[in-house]
């Protein structure tokens, strides 16, 4: 019964540990492009409120909405072109769009983050 209890567990310990590694590798390379997409989202909700009620940014044309997102997705390094950023105005109603995709390489798997995402921001 001695010999039954010699170091077989081992095996079981190391499996544990590459499965913790590779849960905890593909965690640091997905969550920060996750988070960056939640802070352009939160950014693009925040301007087109600004956008339409705000009298510093109420005199700002679209392009100018444009370029301080794009400004931000650089800040973030966040894969945003100045093609996939709509803004538009209407009376009372500010409208964004943001669209782009980054891809997070995971040795094996390409995981792929996908960002479609519409602001709106309504004159009260």
């Amino acid at each position: 019964m001695l010999k039954r209890e010699r170091g077989e567990g081992k095996i079981g310990l190391i499996i544990f540990l590459a499965l913790v590694g590779v849960i905890v590798f593909a965690l640091v390379k997905i969550i920060p492009p996750k988070v960056n997409a939640g802070h352009m989202e939160d950014f693009c909700d925040e301007l087109a409120v600004k956008w339409a009620m705000d009298p510093g940014y109420h005199r700002f044309s679209s392009k100018q909405i444009v370029q301080e997102i794009k400004r931000k997705a650089e800040e973030l390094d966040v894969p945003l072109k100045t093609k996939n950023i709509r803004a538009s105005k209407s009376s009372g109603s500010a409208s964004i769009h943001i669209e782009y995709t980054e891809s997070v390489d995971l040795i094996v798997y390409t995981y792929v983050v996908q960002v479609n995402h519409d602001a709106k921001g309504l004159r009260i």
